[in-house]
């Protein structure tokens, strides 16, 4: 039973949505929750226990609630996950062109330069 097994579970809840579905529908009871929470968490081979998953969870909505992000939240910032719960959000940057802009994005037919 350790801690670090609530944590991990928590990050295989992030990345896996099917796992996620069947955990986080039961949210609005906690012993409910946390008693799923377990069972999914051992059939994975995390050892922890309802106590130790409510605590974890208390902890999070604490720290969310006070604004600040979590050290999990902080670990997937810094890993480009998403947050507990979250969605996945894939981010593209566009590229940086050079040149006068192309007449359907100026707005313009003279010669890409935009009209003032």
């Amino acid at each position: 039973m350790t801690t670090a097994h609530v944590e991990k579970f928590a990050e295989m809840m992030v990345n896996d949505p099917a796992l996620n579905a069947r955990v986080i529908k039961h949210k609005k009871d906690m012993s409910v929750f946390a008693s799923i929470a377990v069972q999914e968490g051992n059939a994975l081979g995390l050892v922890f226990t309802a106590q130790e998953f409510t605590t974890f969870v208390m902890a999070e909505r604490s720290t969310a609630e006070a604004g600040e992000l979590s050290d999990l939240e902080l670990d997937a910032v810094a890993g480009g996950r998403a947050r507990f719960g979250i969605a996945k959000m894939k981010v593209t940057v566009p590229t940086v062109r050079s040149g006068p802009l192309p007449p359907a994005i100026a707005g313009s037919t003279t010669g890409g330069q935009p009209d003032i």
